[in-house]
C-alpha cells in the first residue's frame, strides 16, 4: 500500500502519449467527431460519447491514443473531463489512502476452547472395479499382436 502511495505522488498518465502524437491524421468531421488516421488505418473518435472504434477507450475508461491525439488536435487543456472519474488521481489516492495496522504474531492469537470438533470429509470411491488399463492417446501407435498358434 505504501509502495502504491509514493508511486501515486508522482504519478502522470497522459505523459508517455504526447511523445508520437503527431504521426496521426485528424479529420474533423463535427464539432466533438473525428476520423483518426495512422498508417493506413482509421478510428472514428467522438469526445462527446467518450467512444474510439479501437473500443479500448470504452474498455478500459481511459482515452486511447487516438482520442488523446484528437484532444491535442482541440487544444482542450482539460483532460480530465474525459477520463472517468474513478481514474482520476485523486480517487487513485483515496483508495490507498487507508492504513493497514500490523497483523499480531501467532501468540498474540485469541484461543477459543470449543467442544466441536472438525473430522476430515469422507472420500466416496464411484462405483465397480478401478480401472487397471493404461488409456492411451491418440497419437500413440498401437502394438501389433501375433497369434500364439500360427504367429501371424
Amino acid at each position: 500500500m505504501d509502495k502504491k502511495r509514493r508511486l501515486l505522488r508522482k504519478w502522470k498518465y497522459f505523459e508517455c502519449f504526447v511523445s508520437n502524437l503527431s504521426e496521426y491524421e485528424i479529420c474533423r468531421s463535427g464539432e466533438n467527431r473525428a476520423e483518426v488516421k495512422h498508417t493506413d488505418q482509421s478510428w472514428e473518435v467522438s469526445l462527446d460519447e467518450r467512444t474510439c472504434t479501437c473500443r479500448r477507450w470504452q474498455v478500459k475508461g481511459i482515452p486511447c491514443p487516438h482520442a488523446a491525439a484528437f484532444m491535442i488536435f482541440t487544444r482542450d487543456a482539460n483532460w480530465e473531463i474525459y477520463v472517468y472519474s474513478y481514474f482520476t488521481i485523486e480517487e487513485c489516492k483515496l483508495a490507498y489512502a487507508l492504513e493497514i495496522a500490523p497483523m499480531p504474531t501467532k501468540d498474540q492469537w485469541v484461543y477459543i476452547d470449543t467442544d466441536e470438533k472438525i473430522y476430515p470429509l469422507t472420500i466416496k470411491l464411484p462405483p465397480g472395479r478401478p480401472r487397471k488399463n493404461i488409456i492411451k492417446l491418440n497419437d500413440e501407435t498401437k502394438k501389433r499382436q501375433k497369434c500364439k498358434r500360427c504367429g501371424e
